[in-house]
């Protein structure tokens, strides 16, 4: 039925949505689209059974059992966001493309220490988007 109550907890994740799919923009925009979501579902996977466990009060049968898959998981997770992350030819072409957006023309000077900072600032703030998206999604799943 309608009432107060269900239209605040409709409004609540309604919101915790919204807030998901800004950061995922975020997220995929600065650190691309394998780093992002393999960030965004590990968060996800421990938010989401910590939620089970926690909250809801769920039985785990077999601890062991559950912490392997867990830790077998978010392996998968890291390795998916390995691949794209260790390319040594996606850094080379993200500081390319950053000397071209500042007007350098020798595309094999060495970054300034502000254009470092920039690059680095943007890293940090797609992986906290990404984890911020983990937190919210792994908190609609229950």
């Amino acid at each position: 039925t309608f009432n107060a109550s269900s239209f605040s907890m409709g409004a609540f994740f309604a919101t915790l949505w919204i807030i998901s799919q800004v950061c995922a923009y975020n997220a995929f925009n600065a650190i691309g689209y394998a780093v992002g979501p393999a960030i965004n579902i590990g968060v996800t996977i421990c938010v989401s059974f910590t939620w089970g466990v926690a909250v809801s009060h769920n039985r785990v049968h077999s601890w062991p059992g559950a912490v392997t898959a867990l830790v077998l998981m978010l392996m998968g997770v890291c390795l998916a966001a390995a691949s794209s992350a260790i390319s040594e030819r996606q850094v080379q072409r993200s500081a390319r493309e950053l000397a071209q957006s500042v007007g350098q023309t020798d595309h094999g000077a060495l970054l300034t220490t502000s254009q470092k900072h920039q690059a680095a600032g943007t890293v940090a703030f797609g992986v906290i988007s990404a984890c911020v998206m983990g937190l919210c999604n792994g908190s609609l799943m229950v």
